[in-house]
């Protein structure tokens, strides 16, 4: 998560400040995340004041208050709670600190996301659109949502084309129940992991019950195929003297044919397991590819 705290943010929004929305917003929204997700809280613009005398200063203050951990509500809490809307606007700066935040989880086996809520433009000099396409473009691969929160047009062109740059989707929100709104119905993964869940847990019992049935076919197949043989072995023995000339050719073609039957059976549920895996993977890169910030259903 990454929260502008610029100055303009102190701002009164339908009797609220529009950091306090802000902060509220995104305290309920942890709350959703599934357990084994790891949190970050990055500020910028929360060091100075927004005087031009302060702007270098200013233009500097961009951390990361809470690390990367599995959610604990009261120290994230109390970490939210820790700084006030002062500054500039350092988003590009803030970006590029992300680089580092997001080092230790590879892109390849992490599922990389920035959700950043920003009122304005980039103020500092920075190139915010730069700096997230660098980030997305990384081997974190990370994703760049980011909510305008009340937002001007100049704002809400840099904001959106920064988003588009980072692989994410921009949102405009108006006021408070817009930028809850957002969290609550794009953001649910509480909502999603319950519903992944049930995907993958249908589609590996079906995986399951099509694996049983094949294995109860080859098995079957199998079963039938020494019957045979063996049947045909022991008329042979029992009588020998009527077979003998042709004893080891009757051997040699049941076994060919047991071999045969056995193989072919082996063969099949060999196709039969490899569909039912298949089947399955689907089932879940379907569901992932649902929720997945890559592919957003929201409209930017």
């Amino acid at each position: 998560l990454m929260l502008d705290s610029s100055g303009s943010m102190a701002a009164q929004l339908g009797g609220q400040s529009k950091m306090e929305i802000a902060k509220n917003v995104m305290t309920r929204f942890v709350d959703t995340l599934p357990a084994t997700a790891n949190v970050a809280l990055r500020v910028y613009g929360h060091t100075g004041s927004n005087a031009e005398v302060d702007r270098p200063v200013s233009c500097q203050g961009t951390e990361q208050i809470y690390p990367f951990q599995p959610l604990d509500a009261a120290k994230f809490k109390s970490a939210i709670a820790g700084f006030d809307a002062t500054g500039w606007t350092p988003i590009a700066a803030s970006l590029e600190a992300a680089q580092q935040d997001f080092a230790q989880f590879d892109g390849a086996t992490s599922s990389n996301i920035i959700y950043l809520v920003s009122d304005g433009i980039e103020t500092c000099d920075g190139d915010p659109v730069a700096a997230a396409r660098a980030l997305h473009e990384s081997g974190i691969q990370a994703v760049v949502n980011i909510i305008g929160f009340d937002v001007d047009a100049e704002g809400t062109a840099q904001l959106k084309a920064a988003a588009e740059a980072g692989g994410g989707v921009y949102y405009p929100a108006n006021n408070a129940d817009e930028l809850d709104r957002i969290f609550r119905e794009n953001f649910n993964w509480s909502e999603w992991t319950t519903y992944y869940n049930c995907v993958q847990g249908e589609s590996t019992s079906s995986a399951n019950k099509q694996s049983g049935a094949a294995y109860q076919q080859a098995n079957c197949v199998q079963s039938k195929a020494t019957q045979e043989s063996t049947k045909i072995l022991t008329e042979l023995n029992a009588d020998f003297r009527t077979y003998s000339s042709c004893a080891d050719y009757i051997r040699e073609q049941a076994q060919a044919r047991r071999d045969a039957l056995s193989s072919d059976a082996g063969g099949d549920l060999d196709v039969r397991l490899e569909q039912a895996e298949a089947e399955r993977a689907a089932a879940v890169t379907a569901a992932e590819q649902e929720r997945s910030p890559e592919l957003p259903t929201a409209t930017p």
